[in-house]
């Protein structure tokens, strides 16, 4: 595979010497492009059938025989958004296949900075299922290295991919959430060797069915530890809905376990939906009354949302 790398002294307006005036018949995919604009350098990657609407500096459209064709800005190894990604939408297709929507990631394996992407749809077979457990998906950078070593390519396959039990871990070097060189993507929850059924949208995860995770426990006028909530390692941001039963009533608040700070956040009485928490590193929160009494409080987990790096 051939890549050309083109020069520019500009993005966009159609001069001469700018990116937007290299004749879009011309390009290959994966061709380069070089550009100072205002004394700030950038890279761009063609994408042959990106095919979406310009906004520069992040996408550039060729004025001439676009088609298709457009350049995606990718940062490099010196540039501030190491880390930088373009988050799939993921689909849970059955108990062992989740979709990957297209996507685009940094990967940094302590040596080599590379931009990965995928511009299909990839259905990628769950290998490590438990119970319960959390199953994470991965790019396989030793995969990825093979890839553009035999094949020059950084378009991922479903190949590219790799699951596992084990937990990614937060690297500020890297920008990402890793283990060892693999990025982290995504988490499913694993039941019976089944992954549970979950929706995804932005930032967002939803189970389809509420998980309880604290049974109805009285809890009294003192913040007291429930049971961690059921959200992958890698983030604290979970949803939760509330149900309090018996007593005289009372209003609930919610605190971050370990907290130094007594109030907390209020959160009301009776049935209490879509209720956003940040937990400790254990996915623990703390539950108090308003009162004591013989009220209980029980506690579903509903969904999570991503962290940042991911």
């Amino acid at each position: 595979m051939t890549v050309t790398y083109y020069p520019a002294k500009g993005l966009i307006g159609g001069a001469s010497n700018d990116l937007d005036n290299i004749d879009g018949d011309n390009l290959v995919d994966l061709d380069v492009a070089l550009t100072e604009e205002n004394g700030v350098a950038y890279r761009h990657m063609l994408d042959a059938d990106g095919n979406v609407a310009e906004q520069s500096p992040s996408i550039i459209v060729p004025d001439t025989t676009p088609t298709t064709k457009v350049w995606q800005h990718m940062p490099d190894s010196t540039d501030v958004r190491r880390g930088w990604c373009q988050r799939p939408k993921f689909t849970w297709t059955n108990v062992n296949t989740i979709v990957i929507g297209p996507g685009s990631y940094h990967t940094f394996d302590g040596t080599n900075h590379r931009i990965v992407y995928w511009k299909s749809d990839l259905s990628y077979t769950v290998v490590t299922n438990g119970a319960p457990d959390w199953v994470y998906i991965y790019i396989d950078e030793s995969a990825v290295d093979t890839l553009v070593v035999n094949a020059g390519s950084a378009l991922l396959t479903a190949t590219q991919f790799v699951d596992a039990a084990t937990e990614p871990a937060w690297s500020a070097a890297k920008g990402g959430w890793y283990n060892s060189s693999d990025r982290c993507i995504f988490a499913g929850y694993s039941v019976a060797n089944d992954i549970v059924e979950f929706f995804h949208d932005g930032d967002a995860v939803f189970f389809a069915d509420g998980i309880e995770n604290q049974a109805a426990v009285d809890i009294d006028d003192a913040y007291t530890d429930i049971s961690a909530l059921i959200i992958p390692k890698f983030t604290a941001h979970g949803i939760v809905e509330l149900t309090s039963a018996g007593g005289g009533g009372p209003n609930w608040s919610w605190r971050t376990n370990g907290q130094a700070g007594g109030t907390g956040h209020i959160v009301g009485s009776g049935i209490m939906p879509d209720v956003n928490v940040i937990t400790d590193s254990s996915q623990v929160i703390e539950m108090i009354a308003s009162i004591s009494d013989a009220a209980t409080i029980a506690c579903t987990t509903e969904g999570w949302k991503f962290p940042v790096g991911m």
